[in-house]
């Protein structure tokens, strides 16, 4: 779900370097064999020190300054809510994230691979920084861990979206370019 990628970004941007999320339903983890723990695991206390990634957050200030920059990519993920009247932050190009990217057996990740070729034909370049927004966080998590999957590894979520960016009248405002395909 959104909440689960968001918790990878999160745990990314925190320094965590390995993470395995279980996307699968149980019911088909268990048919393939894998072993489900049903005990919980026991942990020796230690102290956590995180090893923040301020790469991993672009702030609002940040956005203002940087959101047209050459090296910039900004993508409005918002879902079904943009076409070419909508409002959104100038520059942004709209990748809509299918809405049902985390249904279980939707026929073998169907919509992942939607998604994962719509990201293939905006062609984004793996050395600029890709930034992601959408209506909410989890949303644009959502995409945020698409990319990660894709290999991308310059990536910030603009944790604010839509609603923080429009909240101020003195921001300026654009409207996403559409790609072909949307």
């Amino acid at each position: 779900s959104g909440a689960v990628a968001f918790v990878f970004w999160a745990l990314e941007g925190l320094g965590h370097e390995k993470l395995h999320l279980l996307i699968e339903p149980l019911s088909r983890t268990r048919s393939q064999g894998i072993p489900i723990v049903k005990a919980p695991t026991r942990r020796v206390p230690t102290v956590y020190r995180p090893d923040f990634r301020p790469d991993r957050l672009a702030e609002t200030t940040w956005m203002i300054a940087h959101h047209n920059d050459a090296d910039v990519i900004v993508f409005d993920v918002r879902t079904g809510t943009v076409t070419e009247s909508s409002a959104g932050i100038p520059g942004a190009q709209s990748l809509p994230v299918p809405g049902q990217l985390w249904v279980p057996n939707n026929r073998g990740g169907q919509a992942l691979n939607v998604f994962a070729a719509m990201v293939r034909a905006a062609s984004p370049d793996p050395t600029k920084r890709v930034v992601l927004y959408g209506q909410s966080a989890r949303q644009a998590a959502t995409a945020y861990f698409v990319f990660r999957l894709m290999g991308y590894e310059r990536l910030s979520l603009y944790e604010q979206g839509w609603p923080g960016w429009s909240a101020d009248p003195t921001r300026p405002v654009g409207k996403p370019k559409i790609q072909p395909d949307n």
